[in-house]
């Protein structure tokens, strides 16, 4: 006879899952629960866009001879190796780029990920963003949520100034010099 997990660990109801399994995986409060979750989303949010600017800054570098099947191929392993980078890994890549372009709010960048991998890994007593406890003061939780929204929208930015506007003009010139020559 084969049984379900949730038999396994006698619930029913999603709510006796989630309820049970926090209970048994984590000595941590509802409160501090949603913050740590909390962080952990903002931080993913910071991530995915880096991997976003990398890996569309790399493909434009990524040879590719007309062959669909190799060039796909050869996209899906770049995919594949910048999905496999630590956080860490892209953003000192990239952190001399983003040094340069003009915007003061990326700067908070490495901070947002040291206050990620506290509240991972570490005592939630111990996390500190900018001097004080996010899971202590909710002001401060509201900081780094505004910290994170800003660093995504700069890097949207820097995405599109610097990767899809060369990429636009370089076009534009080749199509007036295929006219005009």
């Amino acid at each position: 006879m084969t049984y379900s997990a949730t038999q396994l660990i006698n619930c029913k109801t999603a709510e006796e899952v989630q309820h049970a399994v926090r209970k048994w995986s984590s000595s941590k409060s509802k409160k501090e629960h949603l913050v740590r979750s909390s962080i952990l989303d903002m931080h993913a949010g910071v991530e995915r866009l880096l991997k976003q600017v990398l890996f569309w800054h790399m493909r434009n570098i990524l040879f590719q001879d007309g062959d669909k099947k190799e060039d796909k191929k050869r996209k899906e392993k770049l995919e594949k190796t910048i999905n496999r980078m630590g956080f860490m890994d892209m953003y000192r890549t990239l952190k001399p780029c983003l040094d340069a372009f003009p915007a003061p709010d990326l700067q908070v960048i490495g901070e947002i990920n040291t206050v990620r991998n506290l509240a991972a890994h570490g005592d939630v007593k111990k996390v500190k963003y900018r001097g004080k406890n996010p899971f202590e003061d909710h002001e401060t939780l509201a900081t780094l949520f505004l910290d994170c929204w800003a660093v995504k929208k700069e890097l949207k930015h820097f995405y599109e100034r610097m990767i899809e506007d060369p990429k636009a003009l370089v076009k534009n010139y080749y199509e007036f010099y295929k006219k005009h020559h």
